[in-house]
């Protein structure tokens, strides 16, 4: 269906989509022409899969080329504070145009017996909606028009009505200051190691006048994993790697903090409970098992205490070398990237 715009509802969306997201001229003209073919889209990676920021009509599972999921950006607001800051998602680009970021969908359709009042009425509403959510506090995206491909595991309807759809993303701009890419080996003044990330990851903790839930950082990360392995479940995607890795890294390093390494006991017991009311909210939909491998911060410091007594016996040390998490954490919790 193609429904031509008004001059007003086209001035309406073209300054909804510059004043708020600031994209740019040629992305706006790309997203307009998709509302004029009857739908809206928004491409979710990250928290977005498993918390839209709006209503929607419909969703399917999709997937973008030339980019990788990650820790990509510093967070000041939600998961940490300017004076220390938390990590959270983004998209870091790649070599490879072959490399997919699989994720979900959301569309707003045009319903003819709604008339176009009510319909870009509902994509400006959700335009800013997705503004609120995603930089009102924290602005480190820069939102784009990208083709998302229908994934092929999708039901046959789907791929049959849809195919690819021209949708907005949170995009990367790797000029951005709180852009940090992916782990290195080496890190610098700018870009961190996955130890460092995970180190962060467990101790970080958002501002405390922000509304979102999942405040700290831990349980943040727990829920972007937990939407994968959901999205696994059902599509037999499996959830990035070097996320899972992060992860269980991180969950290490939760289970064997002392109180001294989060400054005082209220502070623990802050993110506990944060991360408790979170937990509880959760309704799962994935298997309980496997979410608990990556975030049953017990069964990964039981891991660890084996691997202790492994190393004490001179047996070979498990795979993922738990065993140097101790004084790799401790080492790098006065480090300053730990403060941004």
């Amino acid at each position: 269906m193609t429904l031509q715009l008004s001059r007003d509802h086209r001035v309406d969306i073209d300054t909804t989509l510059s004043r708020f997201l600031e994209m740019k001229e040629s992305d706006r003209e790309e997203i307009i022409r998709s509302i004029e073919s009857g739908m809206f889209c928004v491409f979710g990676y990250g928290s977005l899969m498993g918390d839209p920021h709006a209503d929607f009509d419909e969703e399917f599972a999709a997937f973008i080329t030339g980019h990788r999921r990650d820790a990509a950006f510093s967070d000041r607001h939600f998961r940490g504070t300017p004076d220390k800051l938390g990590i959270t998602m983004g998209l870091v680009p790649t070599q490879n145009p072959e490399d997919r970021v699989h994720g979900l969908v959301r569309v707003v359709r045009f319903q003819e017996a709604d008339g176009s009042s009510n319909y870009v009425g509902r994509v400006r509403h959700s335009l800013r909606a997705l503004f609120k959510r995603e930089t009102s506090f924290n602005p480190i995206y820069e939102y784009q028009a990208r083709t998302a491909k229908v994934f092929e595991g999708e039901v046959q309807a789907i791929k049959d009505r849809f195919g690819e759809v021209t949708g907005i993303v949170c995009g990367t701009n790797i000029e951005h200051p709180q852009y940090i890419g992916p782990a290195v080996e080496t890190p610098d003044a700018k870009r961190l190691s996955k130890w460092q990330k995970a180190a962060i990851m467990a101790t970080s903790i958002g501002s405390a006048n922000t509304t979102t839930t999942r405040r700290t950082g831990m349980a943040y990360w727990r829920f972007a994993l937990n939407d994968q392995y959901r999205y696994a479940e059902i599509y037999g995607v499996p959830p990035d790697p070097h996320i899972v890795e992060l992860v269980q890294i991180a969950n290490a390093f939760r289970s064997m903090l002392s109180v001294r390494m989060l400054d005082t006991l209220a502070i623990w017991e802050q993110r506990t409970l944060e991360e408790r009311k979170d937990f509880d909210d959760l309704v799962f939909t994935v298997n309980r098992e496997a979410f608990a491998r990556v975030t049953n911060s017990e069964q990964i410091g039981k891991l660890y205490r084996q691997a202790r007594r492994k190393m004490g016996r001179g047996d070979p040390l498990p795979a993922d070398r738990l065993v140097i998490l101790e004084q790799r954490m401790r080492e790098l919790a006065d480090e300053p990237n730990m403060t941004g």
